[in-house]
């Protein structure tokens, strides 16, 4: 039963302890608008504040101002409320007002979102219309929030258009929106934030200790050009060596454009299993029966080239093959490799969920004490009723004898002793194995929670 591939998720995300997600954050948290007021001279800005405050035709349109602030830059910087619905035309007022001291630029925060799915014969100006016939104010952004567009897979093409927060909030939540003949798909585009001077991440333009790169071309890194006009290799600024000439500055072959989208792969994972964020990559890919998303990315890559052939399984073939070997030689995940070394049995099943209480079981991350104290939540690792041994997950499970009772319904329906190496198989046979062996770790687990709170008090 291998999933659908999971690509997308918030960062930050992660279950309760009782296995429930957790709380989204409320909707509706957007940046308010601001204006930004530059002054030819540096020394006149005291000037132009009281110049604005004493202006008569500006009382009612100020009244969104929210606060007033320099910049990191110097900058006079006009927070305003987040009911402000137009921050242009109140900037457009204020530069009218300050003349010849200055110019006043209002800035508003945005998000990129893409729309998929469009017909390859689609053009910017019918993606705009869609847009202004669902979206109430999209009509005031104009052509140019169009960004790009693109063609993608199968004769299709892909937009990517910036609108302000609310605005995209809105698109999102309809999820799918009609252009043309096609339901297009609309979803956020998640970026990684950078510094706009010399494009790499981490710290913002106003500290920015690196070289100007604002009028390079971002295909070859050299300047006087554009880069949709661009005809030379690319040349990647941000890397170094033989690496570097492999792709564009900021595309998606960029080592942390990949690292980024592996770790939103990764907590999606976590999420369908409703495990800890110390279970390793290897071990959480592997139990929610999804490939890692490195494998993903070369599956796509040859199928992009295969395109015209009927080779989808072929291609999942090799991407299993090439997981199963990473799988068989990885140094992490080890318990959950011995209780199921190979991949296909797993993610060919026709029954049963990974939860909250399994996951705990199958990886050995839960209130077991060895894996408490080396977390630092605990302060021994030794079985309270077996002196002599640690209590790992190996112990609770198959030898410690406060779980007898509840052992020994397992040991009745698998006509023999419990082991490590014949559990998982047991639990593959039959739909009620699985709910069976999913019991007795709800049970365990529930049990060493609530010993934990006790030594906790």
């Amino acid at each position: 039963m291998l999933r659908a591939d999971v690509t997308r998720t918030t960062f930050g995300s992660r279950c309760r302890q009782d296995g429930r997600p957790a709380k989204a954050k409320p909707a509706g948290c957007f940046r308010p608008g601001v204006v930004v007021v530059k002054a030819k001279d540096p020394k006149s800005y005291a000037k132009i504040l009281k110049l604005l405050r004493s202006e008569p035709t500006l009382k009612d349109s100020v009244s969104s101002v929210n606060k007033v602030r320099r910049s990191a830059g110097g900058e006079l910087l006009l927070q305003l409320d987040k009911a402000c619905i137009s921050p242009g035309e109140l900037g457009r007022k204020l530069d009218s007002a300050i003349g010849e001291l200055g110019s006043a630029t209002a800035r508003t925060s945005v998000t990129a979102i893409e729309i998929k799915d469009l017909d390859e014969v689609t053009t910017r100006e019918e993606i705009w219309g869609a847009l202004r016939t669902h979206l109430d104010g999209a009509s005031k952004q104009g052509l140019s929030a169009v960004r790009s567009l693109l063609k993608a897979f199968a004769g299709t093409q892909i937009s990517v258009v910036t609108l302000p927060d609310q605005l995209a909030a809105k698109a999102v939540k309809l999820g799918r929106i009609r252009i043309g003949w096609v339901n297009c798909r609309i979803r956020e585009k998640n970026e990684v934030r950078r510094c706009y001077r010399c494009w790499d991440p981490g710290h913002m333009a106003a500290r920015c200790p690196g070289p100007d790169r604002r009028s390079c071309c971002h295909r070859c890194g050299q300047e006087g050009h554009l880069a949709k006009i661009c005809q030379n290799v690319p040349s990647c600024l941000l890397c170094r060596g033989d690496e570097a000439r492999t792709h564009a500055t900021m595309s998606a072959a960029y080592p942390l454009a990949k690292k980024f989208a592996v770790s939103i792969h990764r907590r999606a994972c976590l999420r369908v299993i409703c495990g800890f964020c110390s279970i390793s990559h290897e071990a959480t890919y592997f139990l929610a029966s999804i490939p890692p998303l490195t494998l993903l990315i070369d599956e796509r890559s040859r199928l992009y080239l295969r395109r015209l052939e009927n080779v989808e399984s072929e291609e999942r073939a090799k991407t299993i093959e090439e997981w199963q070997a990473q799988w068989t030689c990885s140094r992490k995940g080890r318990w959950t490799h011995r209780l199921i070394p190979n991949i296909i049995p797993w993610i060919e099943r026709r029954h049963g969920e990974v939860n909250y209480h399994l996951t705990q079981l199958l990886t050995g991350h839960g209130c077991f004490r060895s894996y408490l104290c080396r977390t630092n939540n605990d302060t021994g690792d030794q079985c309270p009723v077996c002196s002599a041994a640690v209590e790992d997950v190996g112990h609770v499970i198959f030898r410690c004898p406060r779980f007898t009772e509840e052992r020994e319904v397992l040991h009745h329906l698998l006509g023999g002793p419990l082991e490590p190496e014949t559990l998982v198989g047991f639990m593959l046979e039959a739909e009620s194995n699985w709910l069976a062996v999913s019991t007795f770790a709800q049970s365990v687990m529930t049990r060493l929670r609530s010993e934990e709170r006790a030594r906790r008090r």
